[in-house]
């Protein structure tokens, strides 16, 4: 009665050490788990990061190219203006010459 006694708890302990060894298992495949995931989750902070700054660089971009178009436009204007000024001072001087040879033709 004794040594089943005995051998009773031996097996009660050999199942409560593999209990126990499966349940440390267990957790560290809930801490490897854990670990992953929040490495997962850094690498998506840091795809998002990088995603945020692109567009924020290709808005800059779009910013600039706005910038050089509304450049290019009132250089542009400037040159009609300048063109526009010219050919009034041509026909000015047209109008000048032939009222001068009008001038010229009455005396």
């Amino acid at each position: 009665m004794n040594k089943t006694s005995l051998a009773f708890v031996h097996l009660s302990l050999a199942i409560g050490q593999t209990s126990l060894t499966f349940d440390q298992s267990s957790l560290a495949f809930v801490h490897l788990s854990s670990a992953f995931g929040q490495t997962s989750l850094t690498f998506d902070q840091t795809s998002s990061a990088l995603v945020q700054s692109s567009l924020a660089f290709d808005q800059t971009s779009l910013a600039f190219d706005q910038t050089s178009s509304t450049l290019v436009q009132s250089s542009l204007a400037l040159n009609q203006t300048s063109s526009a000024s010219d050919q009034s001072s041509s026909a000015f001087v047209h109008f000048s010459s032939a009222f001068g040879q009008t001038s010229s033709a009455f005396n």
